[in-house]
C-alpha cells in the first residue's frame, strides 16, 4: 500500500491526472507544517506564493496604499481585518467614490492581528476613520502567533502578537519572526528558527512539535493520514471551548480579550484625532448574543450605540455581488469608544 501511495505522489504522469491531483493532495495531507512551508517558499505556483506572501506586518508593504486625502476622496478610511473586512471596504468604496480605501489585511486573520496593523499603521497616513473588522467565529485565533499553527491545510506563515490579559492588564508578546523577509532567513538560520519556534511552544495554543517540525513520518503516507486526523482533532479541541463560550460571553476569557483590544484600539485612534469604527461580522455558527455583548461593552465608552444608516445598503450589495455570501446580512458597525 504503502509503495502504491507513493507511486501516486511521485510519478508525475499519475499524480497529473484528474483524478491522481486530488488524490495525490488527499494523500500529502499531514505532512509537517515546516516541510510544507519549506516547499512553499521555492515554489513557482502563483497561489503557493501568494499564501506565504500576505498577511505580514511590514509598513514598508503598505506605502503604495492611499495615504492621503485628496480632492477626489475628501475622505481616507482605513480598514483592518481580513478577508471579510476586505470584501466590505471594497465595497465601501465603491459605493462611494469620495472615501478613499487604505485596507490592510491577512487571510483568515484573528483580531489580534488586526490591532497589530493598526498599531503599525498609525503615523502612516491621515485618515480621518479607522476600522477594525472583527469576525467572531475567528476568536480562537487569538491563542495564536501565526496561521501556520492553526490551519493545517493552508499554512501561512504570517506572524503577529499573542496578547492575553493578566490581572485585567493587557501583556504581550511579540514574534521573534516578524516580516516575510525574516521568515526566509529563519529557514536557513537554526538560531532564529529555534527562537521561532520557541515562541510559538510559549505563546501559541495551536503549536504542536509533532504537527509543525519535519520528521522522519513525513515520508509514510499512513503516518501522515493519522498526523492529519489527529491534529484536526487536536485544533477541534482548542476551538471548541471558545466557540462554545461565546454563548455565555459575559464569562468568556477570549470575549474579554477582544472587549480590551477593542477598547485600546478606540482610546488610541480617538488619541490621533480619528474615528474608531468596529465591524462586528458574524457567522450562522456563532451565537448572536456574543456580538450583542462586544457592542454593549463598547456602547458604555460612547455617548451611544451607533449603527451606520447606509449600513444595510452596503450589505445587501456586498450579498448581491458575491463578495460576502449571507454573512454580509450580519455585519454590525459600532464605534468604539
Amino acid at each position: 500500500m504503502e509503495a502504491a501511495c507513493q507511486r501516486l505522489i511521485r510519478v508525475e504522469a499519475i499524480r497529473e491526472t484528474p483524478v491522481g491531483r486530488p488524490l495525490a493532495a488527499y494523500l500529502e495531507r499531514g505532512e509537517s507544517t515546516v516541510r510544507r512551508l519549506r516547499s512553499a517558499w521555492v515554489s513557482d505556483d502563483p497561489n503557493v506564493q501568494a499564501m506565504i506572501d500576505a498577511g505580514w506586518i511590514d509598513r514598508a508593504r503598505w506605502r503604495a496604499l492611499p495615504a492621503q486625502r485628496t480632492a477626489a476622496t475628501p475622505h481616507l478610511a482605513a480598514f483592518y481585518g481580513n478577508s471579510f473586512t476586505r470584501q466590505i471596504a471594497t465595497e465601501v468604496g465603491r459605493l462611494d467614490p469620495a472615501v478613499g480605501i487604505r485596507m490592510i489585511f491577512g487571510p483568515v486573520a484573528p483580531a489580534s492581528h488586526a490591532y497589530a496593523c493598526f498599531l503599525e499603521d498609525r503615523a502612516e497616513h491621515d485618515a480621518d476613520a479607522v476600522v477594525m473588522g472583527v469576525v467572531l467565529e475567528m476568536l480562537p485565533g487569538l491563542y495564536s502567533m501565526t496561521r501556520s499553527t492553526v490551519s493545517v491545510v493552508e499554512p501561512s506563515p504570517y506572524t503577529f502578537p499573542r496578547y492575553w490579559l493578566e490581572n485585567g492588564v493587557l501583556e504581550s508578546a511579540e514574534p521573534p519572526v516578524r516580516r516575510f523577509e525574516e521568515f526566509g532567513r529563519a529557514l536557513a538560520d537554526p538560531e532564529l528558527w529555534a527562537a521561532h519556534l520557541s515562541a510559538l511552544e510559549r505563546h501559541d495554543a495551536f503549536y504542536s512539535a509533532a504537527i509543525y517540525d519535519e520528521s522522519w513520518l513525513d515520508e509514510l503516507t499512513l503516518a501522515r493520514m493519522l498526523k492529519s486526523a489527529w491534529a484536526i482533532g487536536r485544533h477541534r479541541a482548542i476551538e471548541g471551548p471558545v466557540l462554545a463560550g461565546l454563548a455565555e460571553p459575559e464569562s468568556s476569557e477570549a470575549v474579554a480579550l477582544l472587549v480590551e483590544l477593542l477598547r485600546r484600539f478606540g482610546e488610541q485612534a480617538r488619541a490621533d484625532g480619528r474615528r474608531p469604527l468596529v465591524l462586528l461580522i458574524d457567522t450562522p455558527t456563532v451565537s448572536s448574543g456574543a456580538s450583542r455583548y462586544v457592542r454593549d461593552q463598547l456602547a458604555r465608552g460612547t455617548s451611544r450605540p451607533r449603527h451606520r444608516r447606509d449600513l444595510r445598503r452596503i450589505a445587501a450589495a456586498a450579498t448581491s455581488r458575491g463578495l460576502c455570501g449571507p454573512v454580509a446580512e450580519k455585519v454590525g458597525w459600532i464605534e468604539a469608544p
